[in-house]
């Protein structure tokens, strides 16, 4: 008892089900579209540009790439633990934003041609995380859109969301957005045009879940449930 209400204290009731969704819709995005293209046999593609060359391989920023997954985690139960409305403005947002990314995944699958070479690296903890990244965590495929840099602008915007604004932590969100849109490309893990993808499908999310007020359907639909 006193576990669940702990986690309740960090995680209002009302946003589990939201977040295991947002969940959800990440993996399916990723994985699920990785498998389609595999099915499908279909050919993936190099969606370089000039700008890109601009960004020689630096693995130090592997710390950001990874270090981010923590800044997503207190930005997403910041905004949901905002209110209900907020909560859902922002889930509604977000998967909106990664279903998007799953049709893109799957009619125009991209790849990333030319990663950085890990191996004259010297040995330490930076050689680790990147031989980490590269051969066991996250495959050269579904670059553009970036998620990585979609789930970092959506907390940026979803600050926005709030109904208690607060200025440090917006900025806070735009600051980490901007580094993780370098880590990518310093690690060779995106293009910059996966960085325009991912920012645009957010804002086409925010578009259909606020100024359309999708948001307001599901989140009926959810206290009816209930």
């Amino acid at each position: 008892m006193f576990k669940k209400d702990y986690i309740f204290n960090i995680i209002p009731k009302y946003a589990v089900l939201p977040l295991i969704v947002s969940l959800i819709a990440n993996l399916f995005a990723y994985y699920g579209s990785t498998l389609f293209v595999y099915i499908l046999g279909i050919t993936r593609h190099g969606v370089s540009l000039p700008i890109d060359s601009l960004f020689s391989f630096n693995g130090n920023w592997v710390i950001i790439y990874f270090g981010c997954y923590l800044t997503w985690i207190f930005y997403y139960i910041y905004v949901c633990r905002d209110s209900e409305e907020s909560c859902y403005k922002f889930v509604t947002a977000e998967v909106i934003a990664k279903l998007i990314c799953f049709v893109v995944f799957v009619c125009y699958p991209t790849i990333m041609e030319d990663r950085g070479n890990i191996s004259n690296m010297e040995a330490g903890f930076i050689q680790f995380a990147m031989d980490f990244l590269y051969n066991k965590s996250d495959k050269p495929y579904n670059l553009f859109p970036s998620i990585h840099c979609l789930a970092s602008w959506i907390c940026f915007r979803g600050t926005f969301m709030c109904e208690k604004k607060n200025l440090p932590l917006q900025i806070l969100a735009f600051v980490f957005a901007i580094l993780v849109f370098l880590s990518v490309l310093f690690t060779k893990q995106h293009y910059f045009i996966d960085i325009i993808g991912g920012i645009a499908v957010v804002e086409i999310g925010i578009f259909i879940s606020v100024r359309l007020k999708l948001y307001e359907k599901v989140l009926r639909k959810a206290r009816r449930s209930v």
